[in-house]
């Protein structure tokens, strides 16, 4: 009784006096068993409970060490998604830089409006709308956007020669 309560299983050193003890004894198997059992059930159910109790705290920790597993590498993908996020951004606004422009020169006519005299007697019938035409000498700088989408821009030679200094 003092070697089941001092620790179940019984160690290797201790079976082996008991051993020599039932040989002293002159006692079977049979005999020891059936004063073992009473004694040693009880130890064997706790000693079984004991490990089953270890092996649930142990899927437990394994699991929570899974879960923040599974949180930091969200926490990382997020970080990464935030990462690429602010490239981006930072990308997207830094301002352009000024490319060689490629400028052609065309002239293009150009009609002015510079009045509306009214027709007829006292101002009634179809207004005749005065117009100056004139050609001009303007400058195309056409730039390619991707995705076959390409801006072309006119401006008037001064202006876009302004803009280019």
């Amino acid at each position: 009784m003092r070697a089941i309560n001092a620790g179940y299983p019984i160690e290797d050193l201790v079976r082996k006096d008991l051993r020599s003890f039932q040989q002293s004894l002159e006692l079977s198997d049979e005999d020891i068993e059936r004063i073992e059992q009473p004694i040693i059930a009880p130890k064997q159910a706790e000693y079984q409970q004991q490990l089953a109790e270890a092996q649930r705290q142990r899927e437990q920790e394994e699991e929570k060490a899974r879960e923040r597993s599974r949180q930091q590498e969200v926490l990382e993908r997020q970080q990464r998604e935030e990462v690429q996020r602010q490239e981006r951004l930072r990308v997207n606004s830094q301002p352009t830089q000024k490319t060689n422009l490629v400028l052609q020169k065309v002239e293009i006519q150009t009609v002015t409006i510079t009045g509306i005299e009214k027709a007829g007697f006292l101002g009634m019938g179809q207004p005749k709308v005065l117009t100056q035409r004139s050609v001009k000498q303007v400058e195309v700088f056409k730039e390619d956007l991707g995705k076959e989408v390409s801006l072309e821009m006119v401006g008037s030679m001064s202006t876009l020669s302004e803009q280019m200094n």
